[in-house]
């Protein structure tokens, strides 16, 4: 005798299921738990490492700005009757790779922003500084086709470029003429990139000694932009001559 007993699969496999269920909810959970912590480990792992790193790019940043100052200090030394002829003034040019001959020929260009007053009211001062920077990266890039150079931030509205004739590069390096080709090709680009207006000074030859009468020379040519007007090329032999 045989006996058939019959049951209700939902309620057989309906218990299976939710513990399915209870079991694929719980290892979400767990997972979803798992990737948060891990995610607040990483955080508090990682954000010392990330105060570290900015700390040391500001501290690298204060250093370039830093060494680009002392470097510019160094530069205006040239300039100066006095410590022109210190002995250790060398030394300092050295240590911060100064470009410059001791027997080397040389020729100054002032470069100043035309309608400089306006120019300041539109800029804070540390914009000011940002657009001198600027201008004396592009003079420095242009002339270094064809000259060894340095550019000098120079008091007020002022910018030298120092250029050493006796190292001339290229098949344009040479004469006064060139110089005052030079001048334009940087008051175009200037006025290109930036929008500004450029006049330049450009002082007679002189050796290593006569820079600081150099840049007496330019500075007393530059009264004469009123009468040149906006983007000049001013030489100290011309305004010589018109006296």
């Amino acid at each position: 005798r045989s006996y058939i007993k019959v049951f209700d699969y939902d309620k057989i496999n309906g218990s299976v299921l939710d513990l399915r269920n209870y079991s694929i909810v719980i290892t979400i959970a767990v997972l979803l738990i798992g990737i948060v912590l891990a995610g607040v480990w990483a955080r508090k792992l990682y954000l010392p490492i990330t105060k570290m790193e900015e700390m040391l790019n500001k501290a690298q940043d204060e250093n370039r700005q830093n060494k680009y100052k002392n470097r510019q200090a160094v530069l205006r030394l040239l300039f100066d009757d006095v410590t022109i002829h210190q002995k250790n003034l060398w030394d300092k040019l050295e240590k911060y790779h100064v470009r410059c001959d001791k027997a080397g020929r040389f020729v100054l260009i002032l470069m100043k922003i035309d309608h400089y007053n306006s120019f300041c009211k539109k800029n804070s001062l540390s914009e000011r500084d940002l657009w001198r920077y600027a201008v004396s990266n592009i003079a420095n890039e242009i002339a270094g086709y064809r000259y060894e150079n340095e550019t000098i931030e120079m008091p007020g509205n002022c910018i030298l470029l120092l250029l050493d004739l006796t190292k001339g590069r290229g098949e344009k390096a040479g004469g006064m003429k060139d110089i005052y080709s030079l001048c334009q090709e940087i008051q175009a680009k200037v006025e290109e990139y930036m929008e500004i207006s450029l006049s330049c000074v450009v002082s007679n030859e002189g050796d290593f000694a006569q820079l600081p009468l150099l840049y007496q020379d330019v500075k007393e040519a530059e009264q004469y932009q009123l009468y040149f007007g906006k983007r000049c090329v001013i030489s100290v032999a011309d305004v010589d001559s018109q006296k």
